[in-house]
């Protein structure tokens, strides 16, 4: 939520202080390199997971989870950017937000963290956190996706350490 601030600031005073002259495609191009700068910013009140998963129509799909941590949040944010590479479209790349809520327990393990990602949808998706930092994407029953073993496509998403 502080980099939403913070960026709506960036854009505000980039419009009031800009030149008049200057071209709206100038402006954009400035917007959209500003927009992937925060993105791209890992910070103490976000964490990131990636990694590949795999797909039925595409060869892959580059998945990036963050699930902002704030304490004081009721319902924090996430972003979920998916980029599908070689579809026969070409490579696209859809970006979901929305809240998460964190269940405890499930299945047979009570000690167990699911993520539910609400996308302001009826499609909310699932991801339980394993004991080495990694989550794993879940079906729409809570259940692990079959997968093919893999270790370049599968299921799971590393957690992104805070660059420095």
């Amino acid at each position: 939520m502080k980099n939403i601030v913070l960026l709506s600031s960036v854009l505000a005073f980039a419009f009031a202080c800009g030149p008049a002259e200057r071209e709206g495609s100038e402006v954009i191009e400035e917007i959209e390199e500003t927009v992937e700068d925060v993105r791209s910013e890992v910070t103490p009140d976000w964490v990131v997971y990636e990694g590949n998963i795999p797909c039925l129509d595409c060869d892959y799909i580059s998945m990036e989870l963050w699930l902002e941590h704030d304490e004081t949040e009721v319902t924090p944010d996430y972003r979920l950017v998916m980029e599908y590479n070689n579809t026969p479209a070409g490579d696209t790349e859809e970006e979901v937000e929305g809240n998460y809520t964190i269940i405890a327990g499930h299945g047979q393990d009570r000690d167990a963290t699911l993520y539910q990602l609400n996308p302001g949808t009826n499609e909310p998706r699932y991801f339980v956190l394993n004991e080495d930092r990694t989550i794993t994407m879940l079906g729409e029953d809570m259940q692990p996706l079959d997968e093919e073993v893999d270790e370049d496509y599968n299921y799971t998403l590393q957690l992104k350490e805070a660059e420095e």
